[in-house]
C-alpha cells in the first residue's frame, strides 16, 4: 500500500481585478473581463477552450461543417493564423476570396456561437513559407520585425486590410472576435527564407525592439479599428508587457523541428504551480493561459514522430492541474497548404501540401482518438470550469524533485479552494515508459475534514493513464465526498438532475457521499455500504451502471451514469430539437439546428443512444433508422446504411506508382478515404499534373479524403507516386558525360513500393425529428 497525503487547510489565493486593461462589452451587455487568475464572462469565472484551425489551409466549401465538428468537440474559441503571404502574395494585391475569405470564416464562427481569435502576425511561423512573410519583403533596406518606420508601413497596411475584413464582426459590434494575437514568438524564433538558393542559410529575423515594438503593433491594430477585449502575445522567450498584452503559453511533447528524433523527455508532463514560476514579469498578476498545447505534431523530413492520443490528453491534465485556466490546442484541426502563384507555401523541411499535424481533427476532417479523448475533458471544463477556475494548485512536497526522466514517482497535484476540489493524476511521459502504480491511497486534509480514499482496495494507475477525480463536490445539495470516476458533464431536467462520469482505464469505480445528504440511494450493477457517516457506492462501469438518490434537503432526484472508458469516447453533448441532449454513438456527430448529422466510416450498422428522448419520432435520410430498446436512461436507435461496394480501377504502373480512377463513386456517400500502405520515403498524390497531397512516411497509414477533389477527380483520376529514401550524403547518383548529359545511376538507397490501396466509404445520415 502507498499512502499519499496533502494538507489543504492553509490554501489561499488572492484574487483581484480592475488592475489590467482587458475588457469588452457586446451590444447585449455581456462582458468579457479578467482577474489576476482567470477570465470572466458576465462576471463569472470562465475557462474557455481554444483550438487552432487555419481556414486558409482548408477548402471553404466545408468550413461550416468543420466549425460544427470543432464545436461538438467542446471548443468555444477558434484561433487561426492570418498568414500574410496567403493574402498578399504579390505586393499591394490582397486576396480575401475563396479559401482566403477571412470575413466569411468569421461570420460562420459567429453563426454557430463560437468565438474567434485571429493571430494577425505580421510574423506567424506555422511552418509556412518564410513564416508567413511574403517573398517580396526579402532583401529590403530595412530590418523586418523591427521599429523601422519603413517596415511598419507595411504592417499598418496589413492590419488595415484585416480590419476591413472584420468590420462589424468584433465583439463590441456583436460579433465573435474577442481578441487578437500580435506577432508570434517575437525575439525568440524566426523562419528560414525560402527565396534563397541554399535553404536554411538565411532566416527571417527573430525581431528587435522589445516591448516597445509590441506596443507599437498594438497601437497600429487599434488605429486600424481592431478594438477587442483581449490582446495577446506568445510569452515563451519573448518580451512581455502584461498590462497591455496577455501572455500565452504552450508545450509540445515531440520536437520534430529538431533533426535528431532522439530527444529527451519534455517537461510538459510533470506538475508545477505556474503562478509561482520565475518569469520576466509577475506571474501572479495575470492568468496562466495557453494557446499552443500540442494537439499532435507535423512530420518534418528528418524527424517523423507518431504522437499517441494519450500524449494529447495528458498535457491537458498536467497543464490544468498546474494552474492553467485556458487550454488552447495547436493544432486542433489539421489542413493542407495552398499552392502559391509562383511557389509552394510550406517550410522546406515539411511536406509541401499536408499540414495534417496528427491533430484531433485531421487534414481531411477525420475525427481521431485524441479528438474523442479531449471531448471528454472539454465537456467537463465547460460544465465545471466556473468552480475550477478560482482554485489554487497544491503540490506534494516532492513535486519539485520529479523530473521528466523519473518514471517511478507518482505524479499528482490538487486544485482546491481548501474545502473541495479535484485530484489530478498523470502517468504518461513522452520518450520513456512509465511504471504502473498499484494500491494507491490518498489522504487530503481539507477545511471540511480529512478525506481518505479509496475505502479498501487501492487505485491502480496504468502506464499512459491520466485522470481528474473530484472530492467534496456538490451534486446538487449533496456532498460527493470523493469519486474514483471522472466527471463528464451534467444535464438538468424538470424531473431530475443527471450526472455523467466515466471510469479511467484500470481504476475501480467508487463513490462516497455524506450519508445525511442523500436518501433512498440505490445502484444498478453495484452495491451500497454505509459506514462512519458516509454511504459508499461501488458501481460497475457501463451504460447500465446507474446510481439514483434524492437529496435530503430539497428532495431533488439525482441520476448518475458511470460509463466505461470506451463508452465515454463515444459520448456527445449538444443541442438538438430545442434542448440539450447527450448521445452515445461510435460515429461522428454534428449538431446542426433541427437535425443531427451522423458520419460513419466503413458503413454497416451503428447504434445511437440518446437522452432525453421522450416525444421524439426520428427519421433519417441516407440511412434506415429503427428503435432498438433501452440501455440505462438512453433510448437506442439502430442506424443502417445501404452498403456501397467501392471498386476503384487501380492501374499499377510500377512498384512505386499507380493510377487510380473512381469515377462517380462518391454518389450517395459523404466522403471516400484512400488508405495507402507503402514502403519508401515520401508519398505524393497528383491530379492533372498538380500535387494535391503528400506524406512523409512515419510508419502509419497514409489517408487521403477525396470529396474535396470532386468532380474533377472523377474525370482526371489520381496518380500515386512513392519516392525512395535518398542516400545519407545526399548523392542522387547522377553521372555526367562530356556533353553535360546527366545520367541517373541510382534513385536512392531505399525501397519504394506501394503495398496496398484501399478505398473506404464514409456514410452520412441526417436525422430529423417530427
Amino acid at each position: 500500500m502507498s499512502l499519499y497525503s496533502l494538507s489543504l487547510r492553509k490554501v489561499s489565493r488572492e484574487i483581484y481585478s480592475g488592475h489590467l486593461k482587458y475588457e469588452g462589452i457586446n451590444p447585449e451587455g455581456k462582458r468579457i473581463s479578467l482577474t489576476n487568475y482567470y477570465l470572466e464572462l458576465d462576471g463569472e469565472p470562465w475557462i474557455p477552450v481554444m483550438g487552432e484551425f487555419h481556414f486558409s489551409r482548408f477548402p471553404c466549401g466545408f468550413w461550416e461543417e468543420e466549425i460544427l465538428k470543432i464545436k461538438a468537440g467542446g471548443v468555444n474559441i477558434i484561433s487561426s493564423y492570418i498568414f500574410w503571404n496567403h493574402h498578399e502574395e504579390e505586393e499591394g494585391i490582397f486576396d480575401w476570396s475563396g479559401d482566403k475569405n477571412l470575413r466569411r470564416f468569421t461570420e460562420l464562427c459567429g453563426k454557430h456561437g463560437v468565438f474567434f481569435l485571429p493571430r494577425i502576425g505580421p510574423f506567424c511561423h506555422g511552418e509556412a513559407r518564410n513564416g508567413g512573410i511574403p517573398d517580396w519583403l526579402y532583401a529590403r533596406p530595412f530590418r523586418l520585425r523591427s521599429n523601422d518606420s519603413r517596415y511598419l508601413f507595411y504592417v499598418k497596411r496589413l492590419y488595415t486590410e484585416i480590419s476591413r475584413q472584420l468590420t462589424g464582426l468584433l465583439y463590441k459590434d456583436g460579433g465573435p472576435v474577442i481578441g487578437v494575437q500580435l506577432e508570434n514568438e517575437f525575439m525568440h524564433s524566426g523562419a528560414p527564407w525560402e527565396v534563397t538558393f541554399n535553404k536554411g542559410v538565411e532566416w527571417v529575423d527573430s525581431g528587435t525592439g522589445g516591448i516597445r515594438h509590441m506596443m507599437i503593433l498594438k497601437r497600429l491594430a487599434v488605429e486600424a479599428g481592431i478594438e477587442v477585449p483581449l490582446y495577446t502575445c506568445t510569452a515563451w522567450g519573448s518580451p512581455v508587457c502584461e498590462d497591455e498584452l496577455l501572455p500565452m503559453y504552450g508545450g509540445y511533447a515531440f520536437f520534430a523541428w529538431e533533426d535528431d528524433p532522439n530527444q529527451k523527455p519534455s517537461a510538459n508532463y510533470v506538475f508545477r504551480d505556474y503562478h509561482w514560476e520565475n518569469g520576466t514579469y509577475d506571474m501572479n498578476r495575470v492568468p496562466y493561459l495557453c494557446c499552443e498545447m500540442g494537439g499532435g505534431m507535423l512530420t518534418y523530413y528528418k524527424n517523423r514522430p507518431v504522437v499517441p492520443a494519450q500524449a494529447v490528453e495528458a498535457i491537458f491534465t498536467t497543464k490544468m492541474g498546474s494552474g492553467s485556466n485556458l487550454p488552447g490546442y495547436y493544432m486542433y484541426h489539421g489542413g493542407s497548404n495552398p499552392v502559391g502563384k509562383r511557389s509552394y507555401l510550406n517550410e522546406y523541411k515539411c511536406p509541401r501540401i499536408s499540414y495534417d499535424y496528427q491533430a484531433p481533427i485531421r487534414e481531411f476532417g477525420q475525427l481521431s482518438e485524441s479528438y474523442r479523448r479531449l471531448k471528454r475533458q472539454f465537456l467537463f471544463i465547460n460544465e465545471f470550469g466556473r468552480q475550477l477556475a478560482p482554485m489554487a494548485t497544491v503540490l506534494p512536497d516532492d513535486a519539485s524533485g520529479i523530473t521528466p526522466e523519473d518514471t517511478s514517482s507518482l505524479r499528482w497535484a490538487v486544485r482546491t479552494n481548501g474545502r473541495y476540489g479535484f485530484l489530478f493524476l498523470n502517468n504518461y511521459q513522452d520518450h520513456v515508459q512509465m511504471k504502473e502504480h498499484k494500491d494507491l491511497f490518498f489522504s487530503l486534509d481539507t477545511n471540511e475534514g480529512n478525506i481518505r480514499f479509496p475505502l479498501k482496495k487501492g487505485l491502480e494507475l496504468k502506464e499512459g493513464v491520466s485522470a481528474i477525480l473530484p472530492f467534496r463536490l456538490l451534486i446538487e445539495d449533496a456532498v460527493l465526498h470523493y469519486s474514483t470516476a471522472q466527471l463528464l458533464t451534467t444535464l438538468r431536467q424538470e424531473d431530475a438532475s443527471y450526472y455523467f462520469f466515466f471510469a479511467p482505464p484500470g481504476i475501480r469505480t467508487e463513490f462516497a457521499f455524506v450519508s445525511s445528504d442523500v436518501r433512498n440511494i440505490a445502484v444498478e450493477n453495484g452495491s451500497v455500504l454505509y459506514e462512519d457517516g458516509l454511504v459508499y457506492v461501488f458501481a460497475e462501469a457501463g451504460i447500465n451502471g446507474i446510481i439514483r438518490f434524492s437529496t435530503a434537503k430539497d428532495n431533488r432526484s439525482v441520476v448518475i451514469t458511470v460509463l466505461t472508458h470506451e463508452e465515454s469516447l463515444c459520448f456527445w453533448k449538444g443541442k438538438a430539437w430545442g434542448e440539450e441532449r447527450v448521445l452515445i454513438a461510435d460515429a461522428g456527430i454534428i449538431f446542426n439546428e433541427e437535425k443531427l448529422i451522423l458520419d460513419k466510416k466503413g458503413g454497416g450498422a451503428t447504434d445511437l443512444y440518446m437522452f432525453p428522448h421522450e416525444g421524439l419520432n426520428l427519421e433519417a435520410s441516407g440511412a434506415g433508422i429503427s428503435r432498438c430498446g433501452h440501455k440505462g436512461i438512453f433510448a437506442g436507435y439502430r442506424i443502417e446504411f445501404p452498403e456501397k461496394v467501392l471498386t476503384p480501377e487501380i492501374e499499377k504502373l510500377s512498384r512505386d506508382s499507380a493510377y487510380i480512377c473512381l469515377g462517380n463513386a462518391l454518389d450517395g456517400l459523404n466522403d471516400i478515404f484512400l488508405e495507402i500502405e507503402y514502403s519508401g520515403d515520401i508519398g505524393e498524390a497528383w491530379m492533372d499534373g498538380r500535387l494535391v497531397n503528400d506524406n512523409f512516411n512515419n510508419g502509419t497509414t497514409w489517408e487521403i479524403g477525396l470529396k474535396r477533389f470532386m468532380p474533377r477527380l472523377a474525370q482526371s483520376g489520381l496518380f500515386i507516386h512513392i519516392l525512395p529514401k535518398t542516400s545519407p550524403d545526399g548523392d542522387a547518383g547522377v553521372e555526367y558525360t562530356e556533353m553535360a548529359a546527366l545520367v541517373v545511376s541510382k534513385r536512392g538507397n531505399g525501397d519504394a513500393e506501394i503495398k496496398s490501396i484501399r478505398a473506404v466509404p464514409e456514410y452520412r445520415a441526417e436525422i430529423t425529428a417530427k
